[in-house]
C-alpha cells in the first residue's frame, strides 16, 4: 500500500520510514473486522492483489462516509483501501471527494467541537444517572419521592465515580480513531494524486496529531506534483494561503515543491508571500524559483483584481421581463415587433440546451 518515490528530504525519509509499520497497522485492523462484513471482504481482496471494482468503491465509500461514531475502524480500513489500488475512472472523483470529507473533520478535533461533544455526553450521563437514582430510591422506600438535594448529591457522586472516567476514556479513544482515519485518508489522497486536496494536506501537516502529520508529509509531494495549470482557479482561496504558510515552515526541498505548484496553479494572492520569500530564503535555488514564478503570480493578481472591479449596472430595470433585445452591432433600426423580450430569449436558450 505504498508508493515508491525518491527520498529527497529529511521529511520524506521520516514519513516514508513509517510505511512498513503503517501497512502492518492496516493489516492488523483488517484482521480485527468481523468476518463476512462487506468492508472486510473488500479489504481481504485488495490485500490478495485484486483491483478495486465499482462494487468495492460503493461499499468502501458507504463505510467511509458513515456518521456513526462506533464504526471508526471501518472508516479507517475503508480510507486505507481506497488508496491501495486505482479505482475505476468513473469513481475517481467520488473517491477523492469522500477522502477529502474525512480529512475535513475538524469539528471533532478543535477545542470547541471537543467541548461540545464532552458536554453532550455529560448531559446524557447525568440524565441516566438521575433516573437510576430516583428509581432505586422509589424501589427501596415505596412511593416516597426523594428530596431534590439528595437526588442531586447522589447523581453527582455516581457520575464522578463511574461515568466521568468512561466519558473521558471514550473521548480519547474516539479522537485516536479519528486521527487514524484522517491519516489513512491523507495517504490515500497522496496515492491518488488529488490536486484539490492541497489545502487539506498542507493544513494537516500543521495539525496536532502525529499520525496525521506523518501521513500528510507522505502525501504532499504527490499532491503538489498533480497541481497543473488547468487547476488554476479550481482550488479554494484558502489553498494558496495555507501553502504559503507551509512554505515558510518547510525544508528547502519541500518549499521548492510548493513554489513550483504555486507557479503552476496558485492564485495571485501568493505574489506578496513569494516576493518576500525570494528576498529572505537561504536557498539560492529557491530564491531563483521564487523570482521565476513571481511575474506569473503578479500577472494573475492583476487579472483577478481587474475581474473583481468590472463595472456593473448601478440598478436593475423595474421589469426585466419587458426588456427588448437588439442584435449586437446592428446599425439599422429594427421594428419592436421583431425583437425578442429577455424572458423569451432565456426560454429559447434553455430549450436549445435541453435538446
Amino acid at each position: 500500500m505504498t508508493v515508491a518515490e525518491p527520498l529527497t528530504s529529511i521529511a520524506d525519509v521520516r514519513s516514508r520510514s513509517v510505511a512498513p509499520r503503517w501497512d502492518a497497522v492496516v493489516k492488523r485492523h483488517i484482521s480485527e473486522l468481523k468476518r463476512g462484513s462487506p468492508v472486510r471482504e473488500c479489504a481481504d481482496g485488495i490485500l490478495a492483489g485484486a483491483e478495486l471494482t465499482s462494487e468495492d468503491c460503493s461499499t468502501l465509500l458507504s463505510a467511509l462516509t458513515t456518521e456513526s461514531s462506533a464504526q471508526w475502524r471501518e472508516r479507517f480500513v475503508a480510507a486505507s483501501c481506497l488508496g491501495a489500488s486505482p479505482p475505476p475512472p468513473e469513481w475517481i472523483a467520488r473517491v477523492r471527494d469522500g477522502l477529502r470529507r474525512v480529512l475535513r473533520i475538524d469539528e471533532f478535533l478543535d477545542p470547541a467541537g471537543r467541548l461540545h461533544r464532552a458536554c453532550t455526553l455529560t448531559l446524557r450521563a447525568v440524565v441516566i444517572v438521575t433516573v437510576v437514582v430516583i428509581t432505586a430510591h422509589l424501589a427501596t422506600t415505596g412511593l416516597e419521592f426523594p428530596p431534590l438535594l439528595e437526588i442531586l448529591g447522589a447523581s453527582i457522586a455516581l457520575y464522578l465515580l463511574l461515568i466521568a472516567p468512561v466519558v473521558i476514556a471514550s473521548g480519547v479513544a474516539e479522537d485516536k480513531w479519528i486521527s487514524l482515519a484522517q491519516a489513512a485518508a491523507a495517504r490515500s489522497l497522496g496515492h491518488l494524486a488529488d490536486p484539490l486536496a492541497a489545502r487539506l494536506v498542507a493544513k494537516a501537516i500543521r495539525g496536532p496529531w502525529v499520525e496525521v502529520r506523518q501521513a500528510a508529509e507522505y502525501a504532499l509531494p504527490s499532491v503538489l506534483a498533480a497541481m497543473q495549470p488547468e487547476h488554476y482557479g479550481m482550488l479554494p482561496p484558502e489553498a494558496t494561503t495555507t501553502l504559503c504558510q507551509l512554505m515558510w515552515e518547510s525544508s528547502p526541498e519541500q518549499a521548492g515543491r510548493i513554489l513550483d505548484a504555486l507557479g503552476r496553479a496558485g492564485a495571485g494572492a501568493a505574489a506578496e508571500s513569494v516576493r518576500r520569500f525570494a528576498a529572505q530564503s537561504l536557498s539560492n535555488e529557491n530564491r531563483k524559483a521564487a523570482e521565476r514564478i513571481l511575474p506569473v503570480l503578479e500577472e494573475r493578481l492583476r487579472n483577478e483584481t481587474a475581474t473583481a472591479r468590472l463595472l456593473r449596472p448601478a440598478e436593475s430595470p423595474e421589469n426585466p421581463a419587458e426588456v427588448l433585445l437588439r442584435p449586437v452591432g446592428s446599425a439599422t433600426a429594427v421594428p419592436e415587433e421583431q425583437l425578442l423580450r429577455a424572458a423569451a430569449a432565456e426560454e429559447i436558450v434553455r430549450a436549445e440546451h435541453i435538446e
